[in-house]
């Protein structure tokens, strides 16, 4: 029987402050058990919760188009690492050849997620995130279609994490669009705080975020082949951790080859670096109360304009500073 109260229930957890309890937050991941349970059995894909097949724990399992999947979730305050993920393919291995995971973080994924995913020899998890999660409770995207999503861009580009938004996938009408990829969280969050107020125009840029170097240009690819947005521009933003030229290397190494060294960004160290921020910092203060709105906008102008790199970033963007000068 689908269960109606799934969205009110996942509206409770979503208020929980993540300074709660550690009693409250091991509540909130056993409650959010209930939540998918719900929502697949309102989409009527059959899912199965909670079971331990030869002494292991599944999370639950559903069926799509006869397919069956086994699901993890996790709702933790720090983002999920490239162990826990290992730990899920064990699960998976000795099931049916084929057998897809898909496996749910309502708080993010380490920086280098994907990659990890992608060295392995066979590539059989998505990566779904809360704002995906987020945009089906809203109503604005439906979970089947979101998996059926992700497994084109799996097949086609060899993608572990595609990031489906509420943005259509297949707009009523080809419009122009201009994508910026970047690795993780923190960097959309600082660059869209920048150009939020440096651009008159700002609905005609998607960010796209890929949780790891090697999926920047797998998932610029998808989008690009699996949408009906005309993409003016493709931008793919990196770290550079010590190594430009290597960072850029592994990046079109990774490509399809549709991409061009102009294409693609590097920011030596990293973003935060050059912003004088402190990435621990970041992910504490983007986890609370308002997120995004907490970023001091004048502070990182007044950063960025003393910054090569990153004035050479906001050029490519248009990015121009109210009724100040441009970049």
């Amino acid at each position: 029987m689908t269960d109606p109260d799934w969205r009110a229930e996942l509206d409770d957890l979503l208020e929980l402050d993540e300074g709660a309890t550690r009693q409250a937050r091991a509540r909130r991941g056993r409650r959010f058990e209930g939540v998918l349970r719900g929502l697949l059995e309102d989409e009527r894909l059959a899912p199965r919760t909670s079971y331990r097949p030869r002494g292991e724990e599944i999370d639950g399992s559903f069926v799509l188009n006869g397919r069956t999947m086994l699901v993890e979730a996790k709702w933790t305050g720090e983002p999920v690492p490239a162990s826990t993920l290992y730990q899920f393919r064990g699960k998976l291995d000795g099931k049916l050849v084929g057998t897809i995971g898909v496996f749910i973080s309502m708080g993010g994924y380490s920086q280098d997620a994907a990659d990890a995913l992608i060295a392995g020899k066979t590539l059989n998890i998505l990566l779904v995130i809360r704002e995906e999660i987020e945009a089906v409770h809203r109503g604005d995207l439906y979970f089947a279609d979101m998996i059926e999503a992700k497994l084109r861009g799996a097949t086609e580009q060899g993608t572990p994490f595609f990031p489906v938004l509420a943005r259509p996938m297949r707009a009523p009408a080809v419009e122009p669009l201009r994508l910026i990829v970047v690795e993780g969280d923190s960097d959309m969050y600082l660059l869209s705080s920048l150009l939020r107020g440096a651009r008159e125009k700002f609905n005609d840029v998607q960010f796209l975020i890929a949780f790891g170097r090697q999926n920047l240009p797998k998932v610029a690819e998808a989008f690009s082949a699996n949408s009906n947005y005309d993409i003016t521009d493709v931008l793919i933003v990196a770290d550079s951790n010590g190594n430009e030229v290597q960072a850029r290397d592994e990046i079109l190494a990774a490509s399809d080859g549709s991409l061009g060294r102009d294409s693609i960004v590097i920011m030596h160290p990293n973003l935060e670096t050059l912003l004088g921020l402190d990435r621990r910092w970041m992910l504490d203060m983007l986890t609370e109360e308002g997120g995004i709105d907490n970023l001091d906008d004048d502070r990182l102008w007044r950063r960025a304009e003393n910054t090569p790199d990153l004035q050479r970033l906001l050029r490519k963007l248009g990015a121009t500073r109210g009724s100040g000068g441009r970049y």
